[in-house]
């Protein structure tokens, strides 16, 4: 008769992550084949129970832990009852309250499985004495014991030192820092230079408008190395060290950056997903490796995207401008939808998800185009708070550093005549102390401008007129700015006439509401002829002539009326129904009002 083959299984836990680099885990795993061989157990490796760094003393949820796995698989029946899980002692299964932790042990037992210590050597089952379950209880209650002692010297420690931050400038609580952060041989924090200029470079590419995605394959590509453990960057690659979304944005969330420190209570190490913070930071612990500013003002931006939605392109695709922006005046949201090869459209995100909404759909391309180039005539010191003389200091200083940027660029590229490389050689010059002029006069502008909007304004302009050409990373940092600055932009659908023939010439109208951060607000009316090739048109609420939305907007105060209210956005469609015009008042008009 065939003997039934019994299995066992390494279950192994340390509390903090550093024991990882020691012989902990080793010396657990090892002890675990060592005893299955003894007794004639096959040992199966393929569950890999390990709970790094996470403490056995408090718990929040089981779940995360590599023990809360081997339980799941020992009711699907993937761990056959009469295997053996060993551990080198009873306190890597548990060190909770002796109540918590018995309920754990026996509930363990009773489901059919072993439990084997290493020390001391100790088989329990579910037919245990009374003897041998007063000894588990023991180990339990001496395990706890110990954890809350070292809790109740530890915890009012900790709470000392960082008092003691609080009141001595240049204290150093502990050696664990930030990769960028070294304690030096006097015993105070510093920079590692190298490194604060790569959390600098982030933020700064942060600020421009790029993704954690976009910087972090950025970094890649320039062959900056992350200075992360070997454990945490790949654990199949142990030599690689590179940035990927999770590290950046470790990084750029991190209050360190700027030399504050936030105390926290509360660990990874028991299964939360995050320390909670207490108390107030504190500022100036660390060396700041950016000024505070900066912080302030990536955060913001980064607040702002999370806010608005939506989601960005996805890499190889093109990414939508007006991500989480577009809205429709009955609460609905227009996505970007591909139609084919050649043509993308902006629809209800409800047709998309076949929620019952009715099909109304723009080309992106015309959408675009229109809008980018009506809001790039747009004035910050207008649409935006607190920038009317500096803001346009800003905008003419951006403006001139790229025409400077421009034609450095165009002699650059004559370097490679040799009868001309000095004369080359000289304009170059020229450029590059010109542009350091400006740089410092824009940054004084810069200075005196409460509000960074017209800053990101500024950038507006010169992406947007660079997005064509620019590549995929112009149009994520024309994205950011997008976002930063505009609330949303409300995009009402006018209704098509009757009349097939009439409506075939006046061809498609839709009317947009620009809402900006400052309170501003711009409307435009864009009209499209689909399957033709008669160049779309874009008008200004106010443009002259333009009687084809003019008479209807007219009636209307708009610094009264809102297209996201959803009755008055009715109220407006009806008017325009109700002054639709002939074919040829319509031709005549449009075409005195397309030039505006």
């Amino acid at each position: 008769m065939a003997t039934e083959t019994v299995y066992g299984y390494s279950y192994a836990r340390f509390s903090h992550p550093s024991q990882a680099a020691g012989d902990s885990l080793r010396r657990q795993t090892d002890g675990t084949a060592a005893w299955c061989k003894a007794h004639g157990v096959v040992y199966d490796p393929s569950l890999c129970l390990v709970d790094a760094g996470l403490s056995g003393f408090r718990r929040d949820d089981l779940a995360v832990y590599a023990l809360g796995e081997f339980l799941g698989h020992v009711k699907s029946g993937r761990v056959p009852k009469g295997s053996y899980l060993v551990m080198e002692n009873l306190d890597r299964l548990s060190r909770e309250e002796e109540v918590v932790a018995l309920n754990l042990f026996t509930s363990i037992l009773v489901a059919g499985i072993k439990i084997v210590t290493l020390t001391p050597d100790e088989v329990y089952d579910k037919h245990s004495d009374l003897g041998q379950v007063m000894k588990a209880i023991l180990e339990l209650s001496r395990g706890h014991s110990e954890s809350q002692r070292k809790s109740s010297t530890c915890g009012p420690a900790w709470r000392e030192k960082k008092e003691r931050a609080r009141r001595e400038r240049g204290y150093v609580m502990t050696k664990t820092v930030p990769g960028w952060i070294r304690v030096g041989d006097k015993g105070r924090l510093e920079l590692i230079p190298e490194r604060a200029k790569v959390v600098k470079q982030i933020f700064e590419l942060a600020l421009s408008g790029l993704g954690v995605g976009a910087i972090a394959r950025q970094l890649n590509a320039l062959g900056v190395a992350s200075w992360r453990s070997t454990r945490t960057a790949n654990r199949k690659r142990p030599e690689s060290r590179c940035w990927d979304k999770t590290a950046v944005r470790n990084v750029l969330t991190s209050q360190a950056a700027c030399g504050v420190y936030q105390p926290h209570v509360g660990s990874r190490s028991r299964g939360r997903t995050r320390p909670r913070p207490i108390g107030a930071p504190i500022p100036n612990y660390y060396p700041a490796a950016v000024r505070r500013q900066l912080y302030d003002a990536v955060q913001g931006l980064r607040a702002k995207r999370l806010n608005k939605g939506g989601r960005p392109g996805r890499q190889g695709t093109a990414a939508n401008l007006f991500s989480g922006l577009l809205r429709m005046p009955d609460g609905g949201t227009l996505s970007i939808r591909q139609i084919d090869r050649r043509t993308t459209v902006f629809c209800p995100t409800g047709f998309i998800q076949a929620d019952g909404t009715k099909y109304v759909a723009v080309p992106a391309q015309v959408f675009e185009d229109a809008i980018l180039a009506r809001l790039a005539e747009v004035k910050a010191s207008d649409v935006l708070p607190g920038t009317r003389k500096a803001g346009r200091k800003v905008e003419q200083l951006e403006g001139q550093i790229a025409a400077v940027d421009e034609l450095a660029a165009q002699w650059t590229a004559k370097m490679d005549n040799p009868r001309i490389v000095d004369r080359v050689a000289a304009k170059l010059d020229e450029f590059e102390a010109r542009r350091a002029k400006l740089a410092a006069e824009l940054a004084a502008a810069r200075a005196e401008v409460a509000s960074p909007l017209s800053e990101q304004w500024g950038k507006f302009k010169s992406l947007a007129g660079a997005v064509q050409a620019g590549g995929e990373e112009v149009r994520q940092r024309l994205q950011a700015v997008l976002r930063r600055t505009i609330e949303a932009i409300t995009v009402l659908f006018v209704r098509q006439s009757k009349d097939r023939e009439l409506a075939r010439i006046r061809g498609r109208l839709l009317v947009a509401q620009v809402n900006f951060a400052g309170g501003g607000v711009r409307v435009y009316a864009l009209r499209w002829w689909p399957r033709t090739d008669k160049t779309p048109s874009c008008l200004s609420y106010g443009d002259k002539n333009n009687a084809t939305v003019g008479e209807q907007i007219g009636r209307f105060v708009w610094g009264e009326t809102d297209l996201r209210d959803p009755e008055v956005a009715a109220a407006f469609q009806q008017s325009c129904e109700a002054s639709e015009l002939t074919t040829d008042e319509f031709n005549a008009a449009w075409a005195d009002g397309s030039e505006g």
